[in-house]
């Protein structure tokens, strides 16, 4: 540029082109440096790891299969295959099932009547919660269970089991192998799980004036059909 300048050439123009080059160029690769460097930062922090469970403040869950230097693969539950900019990932808020530790406790909502002895329900419902713990290669062996009523409801009363899995994903076969297992041992106990139901109770009066007022509609449909009234009679 100096040897330009002593021979008198105007630079003007190629320091412009050049700096407006440069700008271009520079506005072209700030996604790719963007996900880069948060791509090292993702790895570097060591928060996230291939094959941990995370959650995105998105809504976004799945198991992180790779963590490249522009983009994370994470497999959703489903199958699908969810590609997340690493600066997008670098931002967001996460959920790390594994962290601390893989395993985690759940809650089960459950229902009993009100006709039911509460004490033989939390006696025999922890019974089996204890036993499949102990038994099933998901559930955490070394948790106690615990059993909290909590709800008067329209027609039962409420109760949560609190269990504990290997991983957030035993969750679902625990819950399932639990239920049957609750149920079978309610119907043998004689537990009534109610369904949803409505009592109406009328005073005397008003249990009278309905009795009355379904009497006159009884007699008025038998004057409006006689016919059918004969036919009965015969």
């Amino acid at each position: 540029m100096i040897v330009l300048d002593e021979l008198n050439i105007n630079i003007s123009p190629i320091l412009a082109g050049l700096g407006i080059g440069g700008l271009a160029v520079a506005l072209a690769l700030q996604p790719t440096l963007s996900n880069f460097l948060a791509g090292t930062y993702v790895i570097s922090d060591a928060v996230i790891h291939k094959g941990h469970y995370i959650m995105l403040d998105s809504g976004q869950e799945g198991t992180v299969e790779d963590i490249g230097w522009r983009t994370t693969k994470i497999r959703h539950w489903q199958g699908n295959l969810i590609v997340l900019p690493n600066s997008k990932l670098a931002d967001a808020i996460v959920t790390n099932y594994e962290k601390p530790e893989a395993s985690m406790l759940f809650t089960l909502d459950c229902y009993v009547s009100y006709d039911s002895d509460l004490a033989k329900v939390e006696r025999l419902s922890l019974e089996i919660a204890r036993e499949l713990l102990r038994t099933n290669p998901l559930g955490s062996k070394d948790f106690e269970p615990v059993l909290r009523f909590n709800h008067f409801g329209d027609s039962n009363i409420e109760f949560t089991v609190i269990l504990k899995g290997i991983d957030r994903t035993a969750q679902f076969t625990l819950k399932h192998e639990f239920i049957k297992a609750l149920h079978k041992r309610f119907q043998e106990e004689k537990i009534e799980i109610q369904y949803p139901t409505r009592k109406l109770y009328f005073a005397n009066k008003v249990s009278g004036l309905f009795e009355e007022a379904l009497q006159k509609q009884s007699q008025t449909s038998s004057r409006q059909n006689p016919d059918n009234g004969e036919e009965s009679a015969g």
